[in-house]
């Protein structure tokens, strides 16, 4: 898998120059004496972060925009979606009113990555599961549904289709998918993710499903696992209205977190947290606003230490109850590290942006997090080649390629 490795080549040519130890004789006793000074100073060099050297040079702005993961309006880029893309922000949503064609979608994503003037890039991210779920345009063909690769239960298939997504995704230059679907489809009755979850059995979601989120990474795309802490049995759709789980903790962890726990301890690194209220795990707030369910559940207990994102906060479960600012602050202050809202105004991510300063400077929010959220995003995003724009190849191969994968899920 291709890295970005200059930075670390850096250093590691900073540290080959201080081998050479500068000795010198005693004057008293002839004996040859090291400078203590040169080995600190090799060790400062051989001990520096990457990342951490990328957060010293940003100011606090800077930082706070690396949270935001906004969507964009229409078929082309507004002035004002560029103006806030070259302010700095850490994502960029594409969704199915933003795609009209094969040549329209390559020049959007091509144009958002040119707008970007951070100091690295920013993941520009689309929802591409196969089945339903499915943003890219003809020539394209549509992957299945997970379900039918589920159905198969082969773990090379998974993981092909992961690599397979990746390719075409990476063809109109997004570097991110919010796939695999980790969910368990436990429910006949939900409304909203049946035939996208791998299997009602959570022990084949998770071998699948960490297959599947692999072929994705080795090819440079980052994968998103969703929608923790899973919304496989719920009646009602997070995009109307709020759903509910009434289950016992013992239920929970012997179904819907077992695929997450065993893909974060595959090296998940991205989780996508639901909108979705678990009254044993937070009678009172729904997950993604939850610092019980993210900071205790998703940190403390499963031992996450990846980027958080929110689903969208734009979303009916979310929107009935609360303003798009108040939900996106109280999600960062519960422990993610980037909110997404795929209709925010310039108005109100500015507004956004001031409450979030606020909160830094009351110590609401204290600096210390802040920088940890920002390093969390920092460290994926040095991970993954996130540089390459849209192909400029024809799509036919491509599409021969998707189709002869296609066919070994038939």
């Amino acid at each position: 898998m291709k890295r970005i490795i200059l930075i670390f080549s850096m250093l590691l040519l900073a540290a080959c120059g201080n081998e050479q130890v500068n000795e010198k004789k005693s004057e008293n006793n002839g004996t040859k004496k090291r400078e203590p000074t040169v080995e600190r100073a090799k060790e400062t060099e051989e001990t520096k972060d990457p990342a951490e050297e990328a957060l010293s040079r940003m100011d606090q702005e800077e930082k706070i925009e690396q949270l935001l993961y906004v969507g964009v309006d229409g078929t082309k880029l507004t002035p004002e979606d560029t103006e806030m893309i070259r302010n700095g922000v850490g994502g960029v949503l594409v969704l199915g009113g933003n795609v009209s064609d094969e040549r329209q979608l390559k020049q959007l994503v091509n144009a958002i990555h040119q707008a970007n003037e951070a100091p690295f890039p920013l993941f520009v991210g689309v929802d591409e599961e196969g089945g339903r779920v499915t943003r890219l345009p003809a020539p394209i063909p549509k992957f299945p549904a997970a379900a039918v690769v589920g159905a198969k239960n082969d773990e090379r298939l998974a993981y092909d289709i992961g690599s397979g997504l990746a390719t075409t995704t990476s063809h109109f230059g997004f570097n991110m998918d919010f796939a695999p679907v980790l969910d368990v489809n436990s429910n006949p009755g939900n409304p909203i993710i049946g035939d996208r979850a791998l299997s009602s059995d959570p022990e084949a979601v998770a071998r699948l499903g960490i297959a599947w989120m692999r072929g994705l990474a080795e090819a440079d795309v980052v994968p998103v696992v969703k929608h923790f802490p899973g919304h496989g049995d719920t009646t009602v759709d997070s995009h109307v209205s709020l759903p509910k789980i009434s289950k016992s903790r013992k239920q929970i962890e012997e179904m819907e977190l077992v695929p997450f726990r065993k893909a974060i301890s595959a090296g998940a690194d991205v989780v996508m947290v639901a909108h979705i209220l678990y009254p044993v795990l937070d009678p009172e707030k729904p997950s993604s606003l939850s610092k019980k369910i993210v900071g205790g559940l998703l940190r403390d207990d499963l031992g996450f230490d990846g980027v958080v994102i929110t689903d969208d906060l734009a979303m009916g479960a979310i929107s009935e109850s609360y303003g798009t600012e108040e939900a996106a602050l109280t999600s960062l202050l519960a422990g993610t590290d980037m909110v997404m809202f795929s209709n925010a105004s310039s108005e109100s991510r500015e507004s956004l942006i001031h409450s979030i300063k606020e909160s830094v400077e009351n110590g609401e929010l204290p600096a210390s997090e802040l920088d940890e959220k920002v390093l969390r995003i920092i460290r994926v995003k040095q991970k993954y080649d996130l540089t390459e724009a849209a192909s400029t190849e024809a799509a036919s191969t491509l599409v021969e390629q998707t189709e002869q994968l296609i066919g070994r899920t038939r």
